[in-house]
């Protein structure tokens, strides 16, 4: 007696060798699944898999590019293709309920049609046309993220670009202005005037920290010079070896009153060998106003027990100045600063309010790489240093060797 057929209908199957697709009739038993060239199922069959022997029967989401194509795996893989989801969905759920063993006389039901049961557990089966759906959506969603995000970029390095276009040229155009006033056949003063001017002027110009009498082209009297001495401008009459250097760019009179035994010091390296010749200390910001260095070591090492290479002999007085915020105090012996060793100086001061350096940087000035570290101290100092931010410690004035 023939086995009863469960579900049959047209499909597409591609062929094992040729991988062509030809269109043939599934039929679907109880024990085997079989495709015939037409509806004669009394013809031989093309394909015949025990449904026992079915491993895995799952839409073909990747492998083979078709719509509505689900994958048998009964020791070799068989791609199949059907007209609709629909179709798609009643094969997978039938061949996989027989598959596990479940009792196909359920189907048989009066309120139970074979096709109202599979397509009950639609659920359970994920379409290829449904996945592929989803697939192109994340695509799409994706490529619109990149295209965002390039956009948003490109839009960013065209206004960086401009304002970088707007800087340069605002910068070519300062210059030109203070070449002229250097060139002029005006006074000197009325040159550090113009400078001055536009350091207040024009926001992005970068204020001359030193104009020396080679640059302005003129000759200075020595005791005219603490005359023209400004917050932005100074006249220095030295030795074209002699360089100097601000470890800092702003300096603020804040409340920093010296009283009692306070210490303040600033470790230091450099890239090459120098001679230190002076220091700048930060002098009182308020009229009447005066500090005492009752100490200065220049010492070799970053805490207090540390070689002394200089010691400064004397007190050191540094009054009220309403020309300069930095007072400079000369080395009388320039100790030796060899290079990647790191050195302190080590200042013991009492008295008024002073400005200070709010920062710290490292600096390039004649070649010499100068850069900057904290101090360590021994328990039985106070200090009121706790980094290397603040401090009156602003100058350095040094002879490349």
């Amino acid at each position: 007696m023939e086995e009863r057929i469960i579900k049959s209908g047209w499909v597409q199957k591609r062929s094992a060798y040729l991988k062509q697709w030809r269109r043939r009739w599934l039929v679907m038993r109880e024990t085997n699944l079989c495709t015939y060239k037409t509806k004669d199922t009394s013809q031989k069959s093309t394909m015949n898999l025990p449904i026992s022997e079915i491993t895995e029967a799952i839409p073909s989401v990747l492998e083979i590019e078709k719509d509505f194509c689900f994958k048998i795996v009964c020791n070799e893989e068989y791609y199949i293709t059907v007209d609709s989801d629909k179709e798609l969905c009643l094969w997978l759920n039938l061949i996989n309920h027989i598959r596990m063993g479940r009792n196909i006389s359920l189907f048989d039901a009066p309120h139970f049609s074979r096709e109202s049961k599979a397509m009950s557990d639609e659920s359970l089966i994920t379409s290829f046309s449904h996945t592929k759906s989803l697939i192109n959506q994340r695509e799409e969603l994706l490529l619109n993220t990149l295209l965002s995000i390039y956009e948003t970029y490109k839009v960013k390095a065209e206004e960086e670009h401009k304002i970088l276009n707007e800087s340069l040229t605002s910068e070519i155009e300062n210059c030109r202005i203070v070449a002229e006033s250097l060139s002029s056949d005006a006074g000197v003063l009325h040159k550090i005037q113009q400078i001055q001017r536009l350091t207040r002027d024009r926001q992005n110009f970068r204020p001359f920290d030193n104009i020396n009498e080679a640059k302005l082209g003129i000759s200075l009297d020595p005791e005219i010079v603490p005359k023209l001495i400004r917050p932005n401008i100074k006249v220095a009459l030295k030795s074209p070896a002699e360089i100097t250097i601000r470890r800092t760019v702003i300096t603020r009179a804040l409340k920093w009153r010296y009283t009692g035994n306070r210490i303040d010091a600033l470790s230091f390296s450099i890239s090459h060998d120098i001679e230190l010749i002076g220091i700048g200390i930060c002098s009182p910001y308020k009229q009447g106003g005066q500090i005492c260095v009752k100490e200065f070591r220049v010492l070799c090492g970053s805490n207090s027990n540390s070689p002394i290479v200089y010691r400064h002999n004397t007190n050191i007085i540094i009054k009220f100045n309403p020309e300069e915020s930095v007072h400079r105090i000369n080395i009388e012996k320039p100790p030796l600063i060899k290079s990647d060793t790191k050195y302190t100086v080590f200042l013991n001061i009492e008295g008024s309010h002073t400005y200070k350096c709010v920062d710290c940087y490292p600096q390039v000035e004649g070649q010499v790489v100068w850069k900057f570290f904290n101090t360590n101290f021994t328990q039985s100092h106070q200090t009121n240093r706790c980094d290397i931010t603040c401090g009156p410690i602003a100058d350095f004035h040094y002879i490349i060797s």
